[in-house]
């Protein structure tokens, strides 16, 4: 028959082995000090300590915390790492493969043929990643007006050729 109790090394009272956390190492398969043992001296040494420190969400709560990110926020740091990121997640697209498709364009959009003045909160954009929505190939880089047209058509051709069209009867 399996042994069903264990004595707690610290309080050492006899309790069941649901009571205490799995151990591998343990002969039984769980730690000597039962659970409420465990948490009451974790809870202990943490408030023991000197220079605790709190955990990472009271810390980015903490106004400490809030000035910390703010001034990280700011540096061109987190931007670029912000940016890295996205367009890896994204496009499955590196920074440098960004940097030989903008070099292959011309540092300039590929439809207008016209760098990139749109700006935002961190200054000039960078041009707009093309790509089929259906097989997620990217086509070029694109200025954020030409990307906007194409997306406001909803890439759809015939409308594009219908405003070709529209826009060739008044033509000058």
């Amino acid at each position: 028959m399996p042994i069903q109790n264990k004595i707690c090394s610290k309080c050492r009272v006899e309790k069941p082995l649901s009571e205490f956390y799995p151990h591998k190492k343990h002969s039984l398969g769980v730690s000597s000090a039962c659970k409420e043992c465990t948490r009451r001296y974790a809870k202990e040494s943490y408030y023991a300590r000197p220079n605790k420190k709190i955990s990472g969400y009271k810390y980015r709560k903490s106004l400490r915390g809030a000035e910390t990110r703010k001034r990280y926020v700011q540096t061109a740091e987190y931007k670029f790492n912000r940016w890295r990121y996205w367009i890896k997640s994204e496009y499955n697209l590196t920074p440098e493969q960004y940097d030989k498709l903008l070099q292959a364009q011309g540092d300039a959009c590929q439809i207008c043929g016209k760098p990139e003045t749109a700006c935002n909160q961190y200054g000039l954009m960078r041009l707009a990643i093309d790509h089929d929505h259906t097989t997620g190939k990217i086509r070029g880089l694109l200025c954020q007006k030409c990307n906007q047209a194409i997306g406001l058509t909803g890439e759809n051709v015939e409308i594009l050729k219908q405003i070709i069209k529209y826009l060739g009867q008044y033509e000058k």
